[in-house]
């Protein structure tokens, strides 16, 4: 369709419309337009800013319907190629000519179909028919169940084995038997009973000795054992004095330079309160938050005057009245 399309424009732009005899220009009939190159330009023109589509419309010609006689006009080639005013008129059409033996698929119409599981006939066109065929879902599920079920499923892979302890006959899948020595049966203790009269099986991989890092005695344990740290221990008291001594304080992973005292839930508040009361000044030798920050490298610090401590509640201590702003050197002299 696309190609039929620009055949039909390149068409267009290469023939130029017939001027007439009098006159070698095209020109619009309503503005009196006169630069176009071709009549399609001046039908393309006269539709878009007049929106008169007259000039088109004359070389439409008149179309009808094969189902229900309705007529319109159409452009020749759109005529042609339709048989059909509409979707539902063709649908209508086709249900009445390809019915039954009219069809190209005709293939002698409905069959009778038996159901497989429970033996109930129905009709059913004969691409619908299987070797196999059932009535419902649950009937296709009940036969199934009972007929592609163990060897006889497309994908059965038992193997026939004996249980290593009771010698009972079991089906395994063959993944199964190849990474497993021993095969037992499910839901008893076979397995249990096997491993008990041969401990030496369970416990047959070679041992390394390794060496407890704290109390330094020496113990026997599997390679991937002693492979998978590089500290070993006999118990959990030796390893949680291991880790008392060796992963605490700056040692640990977790470590971030130490805590932050905690002086109640209204410090951060009194604290900004006090700095903005001083004028972010120290009280006592008048150093500025800003000179703090260049030279000792962080702000002035807010001092409780009467301790924390001697407070049975934390907020009580953070009153204005109980705090001052000092810088570095002088917080230390009145510490010392």
């Amino acid at each position: 369709m696309g190609d039929r399309r620009q055949m039909k424009l390149n068409e267009l732009c290469e023939n130029p419309a017939d001027k007439t005899e009098d006159s070698d220009e095209i020109i619009c009939p309503t503005c009196g337009k006169n630069d176009f190159g071709s009549e399609h330009g001046l039908k393309i023109h006269h539709t878009t800013v007049h929106d008169d589509r007259s000039l088109t419309l004359e070389e439409r010609v008149e179309f009808e319907c094969d189902r229900c006689g309705s007529t319109e006009q159409l452009p020749p080639d759109e005529a042609e190629r339709r048989r059909f005013c509409s979707d539902s008129c063709k649908n209508e059409w086709q249900s009445e000519a390809y019915a039954d033996e009219g069809g190209p698929g005709w293939d002698g119409g409905k069959a009778t179909a038996v159901c497989s599981y429970c033996g109930t006939t129905e009709e059913r066109f004969p691409s619908h028919i299987n070797e196999v065929n059932f009535c419902s879902d649950s009937c296709e599920s009940n036969w199934k169940s009972e007929n592609i079920v163990g060897e006889n499923h497309p994908n059965y892979s038992q193997v026939p084995v004996e249980c290593a302890w009771c010698d009972t006959e079991l089906s395994r899948p063959r993944w199964r038997v190849k990474k497993f020595e021993h095969q037992f049966c499910s839901g008893k203790d076979c397995k249990g009973n096997y491993y008990s009269a041969n401990p030496s099986e369970l416990h047959e991989k070679d041992r390394v000795t390794v060496t407890c890092s704290w109390c330094g005695d020496s113990k026997e344990v599997i390679p991937a054992q002693a492979t998978r740290s590089e500290h070993h221990f006999c118990d959990r008291e030796c390893k949680g004095e291991w880790w008392s001594a060796n992963v605490s304080g700056e040692s640990h992973p977790n470590w971030k330079d130490g805590y932050e005292p905690y002086y109640g839930p209204n410090y951060p508040r009194k604290r900004r309160e006090t700095r903005e009361r001083d004028g972010y000044q120290c009280v006592l030798c008048g150093l500025a938050d800003g000179a703090s920050k260049l030279i000792y490298g962080r702000e002035l610090s807010v001092h409780h005057v009467t301790r924390i401590n001697d407070f049975g509640n934390q907020a009580d201590a953070n009153t204005l009245e109980n705090l001052i702003t000092l810088c570095i050197p002088c917080h230390q002299r009145i510490f010392n």
